[in-house]
């Protein structure tokens, strides 16, 4: 919502001047490496390059190779034992001794030949090749539309400053001319038509270089937003 008490700061000229010494190929290799969709394009692209080997990793030959160690317990599980008297009583048999009579060890070794699967393997190894060269294609056409973003914002940035700093020489101009025209309306000898048309000329050459200055603020900062550096 509006805020009568809000005030703004203005804009310095160290501000519109910061991306004076900048050309739009350095901004641009900073963007490749910053901006947020050209590392997405290039994340997929490796995505679906891994997959295109996985894929093809399917219609290989596999060996498995496996082993494993088994023993058991039970509470039911008793021992005779005979007397001096030659009498039998029983005794629960214990887990140390239960698993160590118990254990048991294997080894397995298998391999598995793909020879006909209808196809399928195939085909899927040729959709993963396709979507890998889509994904390239992304990418490329990702770094090609930010390099025309790129430089569309930095001549706007230039054109901008350019309009600012002819626009500042123009109210210099109507500056002087405006107090010129002030003192002869003074002195009685010019009338308030002139003066008017002389102060009109002044406000709105001000106007126009406070636009300018803006554009190129606004401009600067999209610049600074593909290169991952945006702020306030």
């Amino acid at each position: 919502p509006y805020q009568p008490e809000a005030q703004f700061q203005d804009l310095n000229t160290v501000t519109l001047i910061a991306h004076s010494g900048t050309n739009p190929a350095g901004m641009y290799q900073t963007a490749l490496q910053q901006f947020a969709a050209i590392k997405a394009a290039t994340l997929s692209r490796q995505a679906a390059e891994k997959n295109v080997s996985s894929v093809r990793g399917q219609l290989a030959p596999q060996i498995t190779l496996g082993g494993g160690l088994n023993t058991a317990y039970t509470n039911t599980a008793q021992k005779s034992i005979i007397g001096a008297d030659s009498s039998v009583s029983y005794k629960n048999i214990d887990y140390s001794e239960q698993f160590k009579n118990n254990y048991s060890s294997y080894v397995s070794l298998g391999i598995n030949i793909p020879i006909f699967l209808n196809g399928a393997r195939r085909n899927a190894l040729s959709k993963a090749k396709i979507n890998a060269l889509y994904a390239r294609d992304v990418e490329e056409n990702s770094k090609i539309a930010l390099r025309q973003n790129v430089e569309q914002a930095y001549y706007n940035m230039m054109a901008a400053y350019k309009k600012y700093q002819a626009l500042m020489e123009q109210v210099k101009a109507y500056t002087e001319s405006f107090r010129i025209y002030k003192l002869r309306f003074d002195a009685g000898v010019l009338t308030s038509v002139d003066y008017i048309f002389a102060k009109n000329n002044l406000d709105a050459a001000t106007v126009n270089m406070i636009s300018a200055k803006y554009d190129y603020f606004i401009d600067s900062k999209i610049l600074d937003y593909y290169q991952g550096k945006l702020s306030f």
